[in-house]
């Protein structure tokens, strides 16, 4: 490893002819402290710093693959996988959420990696229970549920505008596929019979996620349903068996409302991702859980270690 130093920049770290290398930021032209870039060496004059810093400016103007450093400390953009449920992206369309949470994607997006999947809300129940008035099977049933989160998750990349990859994700491998481009992902429900929380669980396997957050109606797991139940307590956390041993007795009708689905538990169980289920009403909740580590919620894991701040 061939090691540089660059007054103005610090120290770079060379790895070979055709390399990535890190740039440590010491002045104030960059707006992020630290970059990854490729370049090549033969571009660069002999003893020639200047021609390094060239690069390290472009780098920092271009590229989509920032990290954060502080001293020789280097943190990596992380990938959150969020489950934001219907009920509280879109009770209602005259009472929905989108225009609050457009704000918070963004700014958790200029941090981290960002896949969300949307559920259907109080609009595609109403759909469903009226397929089952006709006597539509269950099947069909979640197949028009499916559609709804997915009109649900255009409606969300619509607002998000440019910060959202301009399709709904169909499929995880696509989801995949589209968070190559830095862009936040937006996808909706895949297979009947599948909740859209069981959807994310299984994306946040698929990316390698480095948190999975469920964002419900409530601030939490508990012993019982806390809108029905007044002596319900809630979990601050718990191991992934205990998760389903709460969530065991749960329907998979469609258009079911829980705070986890029994397939979403069984995928956190052996993912051994981090899930954290959070209040999702107020949509402040989320950013300030991600980047400053305060929040009131349940974590589900292993170690029962705070995922947060990321």
């Amino acid at each position: 490893m061939r090691i540089l130093r660059v007054p103005e920049y610090g120290l770079l770290f060379f790895i070979s002819a055709r390399v990535r290398f890190i740039v440590n930021f010491e002045n104030e032209r960059s707006a992020v402290p630290a970059i990854l870039a490729e370049i090549h060496l033969a571009d660069i004059s002999p003893g020639n710093g200047k021609d390094v810093a060239a690069f390290a400016d472009r780098a920092a103007e271009h590229t989509n693959n920032s990290i954060c450093a502080s001293g020789t400390k280097i943190s990596a953009m992380k990938t959150v996988v969020i489950s934001l449920g219907g009920s509280i992206l879109i009770p209602t369309l005259e009472t929905n959420r989108i225009r609050a949470y457009v704000p918070v994607l963004k700014n958790i997006a200029a941090h981290h990696r960002l896949l969300v999947v949307v559920g259907g809300g109080g609009e595609a129940r109403r759909y469903i229970e009226m397929m089952r008035a006709v006597g539509t099977d269950e099947g069909t049933s979640d197949e028009i549920g499916i559609l709804i989160t997915r009109l649900n998750a255009t409606l969300l990349i619509a607002a998000l505008g440019d910060a959202a990859y301009p399709v709904v994700a169909e499929s995880h491998a696509e989801a995949k596929e589209f968070a190559e481009s830095g862009k936040i992902v937006v996808m909706g429900g895949i297979t009947p019979g599948q909740t859209t929380d069981a959807v994310a669980a299984v994306l946040a396997e698929r990316v390698g996620a480095s948190v999975f957050i469920n964002l419900t109606s409530v601030d939490g797991i508990y012993t019982g349903d806390p809108k029905k139940d007044k002596g319900a307590t809630r979990f601050e956390e718990m191991k992934p068996k205990k998760l389903l041993e709460v969530v065991g007795g749960t329907a998979l009708g469609a258009g079911s409302n829980n705070v986890l689905d029994i397939v979403a538990a069984r995928i956190v169980e052996r993912s051994n991702i981090p899930l954290v289920v959070l209040d999702g009403s107020r949509p402040d909740n989320l950013s300030n859980a991600i980047l400053e580590g305060k929040f009131k919620g349940t974590i589900v894991s292993e170690s029962g270690e705070n995922p947060f701040p990321l």
